[in-house]
């Protein structure tokens, strides 16, 4: 599944898009509350299904901010070698969080040394998160855009 996330932190809004079964969902977060539309049309939300929405939102964020944080905290069993990610000679870092069984690799150009993508084993699956586009803003280079698959341990796209 491919998922389009979008965050403007001036105005408050936060959304992600995606389709699933021929249809095209829209999930916001803004000042009025948590909505989704499927196809353009409003859906009514259980409890369960607004925490697992409020859930997606924040892991993108967490998503967003984590390289932030392991620029200053990088955990102590994280691994460096070098690999080829689609055809991309890369760094890869691998790494899992105290207190956590989600497992992280992380994927720098070994030429550019820009963050391309970052995998994660959450679930039981993993998923690919690739860096399509950057924003520099005041000497950051912050991921602007990215897209997520589901992959197998080869980074082998098993569905978009």
């Amino acid at each position: 599944m491919e998922q389009s996330f979008v965050y403007d932190f001036k105005k408050g809004i936060s959304a992600v898009g995606w389709s699933e079964n021929n249809q095209k969902h829209q999930l916001t977060r803004d000042a009025e509350g948590l909505s989704l539309r499927v196809n353009g049309t409003l859906q009514t939300l259980s409890d369960s299904e607004i925490k697992g929405f409020v859930s997606l939102l924040n892991g993108g964020l967490f998503v967003y901010w984590q390289p932030f944080k392991l620029f200053r905290e990088l955990p102590k069993n994280a691994s460096v070698s070098p690999e080829t990610l689609m055809k991309t000679p890369v760094w890869s870092v691998s790494f899992q969080f105290p207190n956590s069984s989600d497992q992280w690799v992380w994927y720098f150009d070994q030429s550019s040394g820009g963050f391309l993508a970052n995998r994660v084993w959450h679930n039981n699956r993993y998923s690919l998160i690739l860096n399509q586009s950057w924003l520099a803003y005041q000497g950051l280079k912050l991921s602007q855009n990215w897209v997520s698959y589901r992959v197998n341990e080869r980074n082998e796209i098993l569905y978009k």
